[in-house]
């Protein structure tokens, strides 16, 4: 995370969205049972380009898709050409960026990340809102001049409290969770201020590179206007077949000698010019989920007989009807880990080979770079 002077005035961005859009936009409606806490707490979060540019309704959006389980992390970069080619580097009207999300969303590691399409929220109605945080995070435009003297970027579990009135809309941020503030300190593993009542409802915020805690009355106090994407992420499969990159080698995974046959081994080589080196990431039907099919022949890339065993081979197979067949994109840096739902482990070239023809397979400790793949047009 950034190390960023807590005593500067940070970047904002946000324009009031048009009374127009706010009239027309469909209000949030309780959907089923609403827990009593809940919080998303993303493991990676950033800046994503609101430190250096007025792109926080951007920065909200890639926020909301680290939300996503598995996590996706959307970087810095992405979110700042997005931002830039979108004109909404700068300022931007929270409702024009969730309409844009929904059909030209962010693109990383060759998927498209968009929004569904969204309704207002009641922000003063504790069981609209709180049930509406439980679908998804609840984007919200602030005044933030307030905001700014608590927020702690780069570290978690500050806290927002007895906030005056302000209705100056410049910044737009992320209701991610709720609870009482002292349920909430804990997940930050934060004390709550003497001044500050625990047993107070609270919720979770994100803004700048952090998440922390603000009460009640001081989240209405700054907030003009609330937004749930339903759902806040649809994930576009790539149209094209790809390459995928091994680092530890350079090489890439391809079905050794461009078999046919069912149950033929998954390798890495190092001449990716035909149909058995490109591969198409499809979504299944289990949430969170692909299957991953070869173009050469159609079989899609398993862990043979779902072993369970360290180092039981990957290979191709035409039945993928069962969990071997099921893989788990995992965003790393630059690089994704491919984890299979059988076992729980993660492809890699076994014992980190650099010789052109090694076996791919399943691993439970994926913590060197024969672990580390890369989608490759």
């Amino acid at each position: 995370m950034a190390n960023v002077n807590e005593n500067q005035r940070f970047f904002r961005g946000a324009i009031p969205s048009p009374r127009y859009k706010l009239a027309a936009a469909k209000p949030h409606e309780i959907i089923g049972s609403t827990p009593p806490n809940f919080l998303y707490n993303p493991a990676n979060i950033s800046f994503w380009g609101n430190d250096q540019y007025g792109d926080c309704v951007t920065a909200e959006e890639a926020f909301a898709k680290a939300c996503y389980n598995p996590e996706i992390f959307i970087s810095d970069q992405v979110a700042i050409n997005w931002a830039s080619a979108n004109g909404f580097l700068n300022g931007a009207y929270l409702s024009s960026v969730l309409e844009k999300m929904v059909h030209n969303g962010f693109i990383e590691n060759y998927f498209q990340y968009n929004d569904g399409v969204s309704s207002s929220v009641d922000w003063t109605n504790a069981n609209i809102l709180q049930n509406a945080i439980a679908q998804g995070p609840v984007k919200i435009g602030v005044a933030a001049d307030q905001l700014n003297n608590v927020v702690t970027p780069g570290r978690n579990g500050w806290f927002a409290a007895n906030f005056n009135q302000d209705h100056n809309e410049d910044h737009c941020v992320s209701l991610c969770g709720y609870g009482t503030i002292s349920w909430l300190a804990t997940q930050f593993g934060v004390s709550v201020p003497p001044q500050i009542n625990g047993n107070d409802p609270g919720y979770a915020m994100f803004t700048w590179n952090s998440i922390g805690i603000i009460d009640v009355p001081s989240m209405i106090a700054i907030t003009a206007e609330a937004w749930l994407r339903n759902p806040t992420t649809n994930i576009i499969q790539p149209v094209q077949y790809l390459k995928i990159q091994v680092k530890s080698s350079g090489q890439y995974l391809n079905i050794l000698n461009a078999s046919q046959a069912n149950g033929a081994e998954a390798c890495q080589g190092d001449t990716p010019t035909t149909d058995n080196f490109l591969w198409q990431l499809i979504p299944s039907s289990t949430v969170g989920y692909y299957l991953i099919k070869v173009a050469s022949s159609g079989q899609y890339l398993n862990i043979l007989n779902a072993s369970q065993t360290n180092g039981a081979e990957a290979c191709q197979g035409d039945t993928p009807t069962t969990d071997n067949f099921l893989w788990k994109v995992i965003a790393e840096g630059d690089y994704i880990k491919l984890q299979v739902k059988s076992s729980g482990q993660y492809l890699n070239i076994a014992g980190a080979s650099q010789t052109n023809g090694a076996g791919a397979c399943q691993a439970d400790t994926p913590t060197t770079d024969n672990f580390l793949w890369k989608l490759v047009l």
